[in-house]
């Protein structure tokens, strides 16, 4: 798995891309099920490809899932090598930085007042 540049390092949309273009990312377009269907692909896929749902039942977003199963696939999510890895979680753990608090970001883009999450996130099940 290739590394991704450090400045790229913060985004999903970014990494997926790169997953897709190395082959490790499954797209599945048939609509699932959150109760228990996506959570049976992801333990089908544990150690496998990552895999994003594009249709999932009563839900408009997206689910992705098993994007971070391996060592070098985290490594290369943050810019680094396999190798490299685990120096720089001691190193992060050990320098760590203080928060930087901003009053507005991309992040804030859509505002919901009242969200009611088991409806607005498709979360899977994976008990019952």
């Amino acid at each position: 798995m290739n590394v991704l540049s450090p400045d790229l390092t913060q985004s999903l949309r970014i990494f997926l891309s790169q997953l897709a273009a190395e082959g490790e990312l499954l797209r599945v377009s048939d609509e699932v099920d959150p109760c228990f269907e996506i959570s049976a692909w992801f333990d089908q896929l544990a150690t496998g490809r990552a895999v994003q749902f594009d249709q999932v039942k009563n839900h408009s977003l997206s689910v992705v899932g098993n994007i971070l199963n391996s060592r070098s696939r985290i490594a290369a999510g943050l810019g680094l090598t396999a190798q490299s890895l685990e120096q720089r979680i001691i190193d992060a753990i050990a320098n760590g930085i203080k928060p930087v608090r901003i009053a507005c970001g991309p992040c804030q883009a859509v505002r919901v007042d009242t969200p009611d999450l088991e409806k607005e996130l498709p979360v899977p099940y994976f008990f019952p």
